[in-house]
């Protein structure tokens, strides 16, 4: 791709933490309290950001335009290419076992991480970098709540 709106980029990735999710739950050991975890972050994930575009349609008329204006900014080479293959990791993984879906969904959760600080970094001060910063952050928060979790479980 060589061009994307910022729009079209998060409703990709939105679509990306569904699919992520419904992996986590196509698992054959579902009791994985790992990838239940996991599944409920990628389904806030898809939430967050379907709620986020959904804002851009609401508001004042002036609000209104102003969000939807900079969500509509044009990215050239949009870095979505690692998540692209680790999602398609992810659904290989599916079939080895909780293990691997566990691992394959981290990488996934990195690369999502990276390719909104990407976009980030290069999208001009203003409510879209802002967002992307935002979204940024949760997902690394996500990942290290999970690692929380999942080392107080091996511990207990």
């Amino acid at each position: 791709m060589t061009y994307q709106q910022i729009h079209e980029i998060l409703n990709d990735f939105r679509h990306v933490h569904e699919e992520a999710a419904a992996c986590c739950a196509a698992v054959d050991d579902a009791s994985d309290e790992r990838l239940r975890l996991l599944a409920g972050l990628f389904r806030d994930g898809e939430a967050r950001l379907a709620m986020r575009l959904k804002q851009t349609q609401e508001g004042v008329p002036a609000e209104k335009n102003t969000r939807a204006a900079s969500l509509e900014r044009w990215v050239q080479f949009v870095p979505t290419g690692g998540v692209d293959k680790a999602l398609r990791n992810l659904r290989a993984a599916t079939e080895e076992g909780p293990d691997p879906t566990f691992v394959a969904c981290m990488a996934l959760h990195e690369q999502l991480v990276k390719a909104l600080q990407h976009l980030a970094e290069i999208v001009p001060a203003g409510e879209a970098h802002d967002l992307l910063q935002h979204l940024a952050n949760m997902e690394e928060q996500a990942i290290r709540d999970l690692g929380l979790a999942d080392t107080m479980r091996a511990d207990g």
